[in-house]
Formats: structure tokens, C-alpha cells, sequence
């Protein structure tokens, strides 16, 4: 195949031409002129990075020649960030120290002594469960007597004022019929701690005698138990100036209750200051020994009238003038009586039934159950 001069050149002229055109994302085949036939154009978007390159290829077909345009890409450069590391200084070690071994005769001197009792081996006998719970209560418990007081009639029946373990009052009775005031004995009708602290700290009784067995002793076995010829153990006596206290507060005519006087007390006032303020009448000197007065404001007032008024007041009794509390003069006291809950003020009342003497005692009102749940 012979190639003329014409066809050499336009094949340089062509490739001259493509070279000198900008680079463009757009491809273009190209037909050989010697050929009439229809041209098609073709054009592809390419999205080309920053760094690209722009090539041309040129390719031989037997039916003629084409050029076309290819584009490379080259990987983008990625920048890494160094990281930079601090090394921390290193804080030095301090040793532990060692744990001394504590022996054990050492700890048990260093712990508080607790009130140690163990029930005598013939109460698994003599005693069932629910008992022997209540018998090491009564034992281990903080209870205490403040009075001991013997019938005048029958010198078998005695009755004792016992403070609880949270400082209710109590009264227990050893007679035909052994009884107590707390709510335990109300409820089950057994002995309570009350009653077997009688019997085990008072009478110092074993556990195998008769009385924790029976509610209703004859007089011989309650003679013979209070005979029995131990001393009252200690630890249910409390000071005398603190018995003689709450003697005072819950008691009216107690023989070993020391008297208190009256705060702010204050002589007679003359009976021609005013008149009686419940009838109005004017006082006669000749009567003077009807008339009564209020030893906190000193304003006189007949006898009679103040019983109609003091019958409307039930066991809150005041004085009609300055509302305080009515103090009556009983000199010669005969026999002792116990003061109802609402003679007391709300410091010396627990449960809404029971004078509460914790504060002289020096305990908690709050009961402790931890005992409650045991199986002795």
C-alpha cells in the first residue's frame, strides 16, 4: 500500500490539532476522512480531582483510524496528623501498711461487756419455747422496780411498779391471781417479762419452781416464794434521788416520794381585793376557813364553788382565773395512789396508755425486736 504526501500530512495536521486542544472532560471519536459516512459524538462527565493527568491514545481500526482523549487519576495525597505523646511522670509508690494481727484475747477485753445469760439445762424441761424466749428477756432486758409495796389486809399479796425496758410503768401483782398492766398480759394471758422479772431478779426463783408454771398460786406457795432467801439482785435498783423523781411525777401521796413545791408560788391575796368569780358574792373574813386560793396567782374562791367548777374540768383541774394547774395541799397522806395518764404531760406518756418515766431513766422509747426473733 503506497501512502501519498497529502495523506501523511493531514494525519500530522490531525495530530497536531488534538494536541493543542485544552484538556476537557469530553471524549470525541474521530472517523477517517476518506470515509462519507455519518460522525458520532460522544461525550463523557468525568469528575477529576485535583491532580489529573490528560493522555491521548491513538488506535488503528482496518476501517480507519481514531483518537480518543483517556484521563488518569492519580491517588490523592492524605495528610496524617502526628500524634504527639506526653508521658506522664510517674508517681511514686507508697508502700501499704501491713495489717497487724489483732489476737483474740486482745479483741475480746477491747469489746464492750454485754449482759451474758444462758438458760439453765432443765428449762428445755420445764419450759417451752415461747417461755424460754421470755425468760432470757426478762434477763438480759433493762428493767427496774420502784416500789414494793405489801397488802394491808393479806401480807401474801404483794404489788410491785415496775419501769419496762423503753420506761413504761407497770404495776404486777403477786396475789390468788398474778397479773400485769402491760399489753403483753392483756393480750395472751401468760406470764410477761414483767412477772418473770419479778420472779427471777426479785424472788430469785429457778426455773423449776412452781410460780412459772401457774397463774393462780395459793398463799403458801407465795409465802414460801418470797421467802426464798435470796437478796434482790442489783441491777433492777436505780438511784434514790431518781426514784424519789418519778415517785413525785407518777405518784400522789407516796410515802418515799420527795414533795415538790410549787414554781412561782405566791401568798393569799386580801379578801377585799375582788369576789368570787363563780357566784359573785363578796368573801367574809369570819368564813375565812371556806374560802380556798390558787397558789400560782393568789386569787381567792369559795370551796363549794370550786367543786361545782372543778366537776366540769374532770382530771384537768385550773384555776379559774389564771388557767394553771390547780395544786391541792393534802398534808397527812393516807395511802398512795397512782397518777392517771391524763394528770401527766405529754413527756411522761408513751403509747397513749402507759407513764413514761424514759427521760429520768436515761433509755430510748424505741422498743428493741432483735430479741424477738430468736429460738432459745
Amino acid at each position: 500500500m503506497i501512502t501519498t504526501r497529502s495523506s501523511k500530512a493531514s494525519a500530522m495536521s490531525s495530530t497536531t490539532q488534538s494536541n493543542a486542544r485544552p484538556s476537557t472532560v469530553k471524549t470525541e471519536v474521530l472517523q477517517s476522512p476518506n470515509k462519507p459516512t455519518k460522525t458520532k459524538k460522544t461525550s463523557v462527565k468525568i469528575e477529576v480531582p485535583s491532580r489529573t493527568k490528560v493522555t491521548t491514545k491513538k488506535t488503528s481500526e482496518a476501517s480507519g483510524s481514531t483518537s480518543k482523549k483517556v484521563v488518569k487519576r492519580e491517588p490523592a495525597i492524605v495528610q496524617r496528623k502526628k500524634s504527639v505523646t506526653v508521658k506522664k511522670e510517674a508517681t511514686p509508690k507508697v508502700p501499704k501498711e501491713k495489717k497487724t494481727k489483732v489476737p483474740k484475747e486482745t479483741k475480746a477485753k477491747v469489746s464492750k461487756k454485754k449482759t451474758a445469760f444462758i438458760l439453765p439445762p432443765e428449762a428445755s424441761i420445764y419450759l417451752d419455747q415461747s417461755m424460754r424466749g421470755r425468760v432470757v428477756r426478762s434477763m438480759k432486758q433493762k428493767m427496774f422496780v420502784i416500789s414494793r409495796e405489801a397488802d394491808a389486809s393479806d401480807n401474801s399479796i404483794e404489788k410491785f411498779q415496775v419501769l419496762g425496758s423503753v420506761g413504761n410503768n407497770y404495776t404486777v401483782t403477786m396475789g390468788p391471781r398474778v397479773k400485769c398492766t402491760c399489753m403483753d398480759f392483756a393480750l395472751r394471758r401468760v406470764h410477761c417479762k414483767h412477772i418473770l422479772m419479778v420472779l427471777l431478779k426479785v424472788y430469785r426463783l429457778p426455773v423449776d419452781n412452781l410460780m412459772f408454771r401457774t397463774l393462780t398460786p395459793n398463799k403458801e406457795l407465795r409465802l414460801q416464794s418470797r421467802s426464798y432467801g435470796r437478796t434482790v439482785d442489783p441491777s433492777v435498783l436505780i438511784p434514790e434521788n431518781v426514784r424519789q423523781k418519778i415517785l413525785s411525777i407518777g405518784f400522789q401521796n407516796h410515802p418515799d416520794a420527795k414533795p415538790i413545791e410549787p414554781e412561782n408560788t405566791i401568798t393569799r391575796r386580801s379578801l377585799d381585793t375582788s369576789d368570787c368569780p363563780i357566784c359573785f358574792e363578796e368573801f367574809e373574813q369570819e368564813a375565812i376557813a371556806t374560802i380556798d386560793f390558787c397558789k400560782t396567782c393568789g386569787n381567792n374562791v369559795h370551796n363549794e364553788c370550786f367543786k361545782m367548777w372543778a366537776s366540769t374540768k374532770g382530771s384537768n383541774v385550773t384555776c379559774v382565773y389564771c388557767r394553771q394547774k390547780w395544786v391541792v395541799e393534802t398534808p397527812g397522806a393516807s395511802g398512795s395512789r397512782k397518777n392517771s395518764v391524763r394528770q401527766l404531760d405529754s413527756s411522761h406518756v408513751n403509747e397513749r396508755y402507759y407513764a413514761n418515766f424514759a427521760t429520768e431513766l436515761g433509755v430510748s422509747r424505741k422498743r428493741d425486736y432483735s430479741m424477738y426473733q430468736r429460738d432459745y
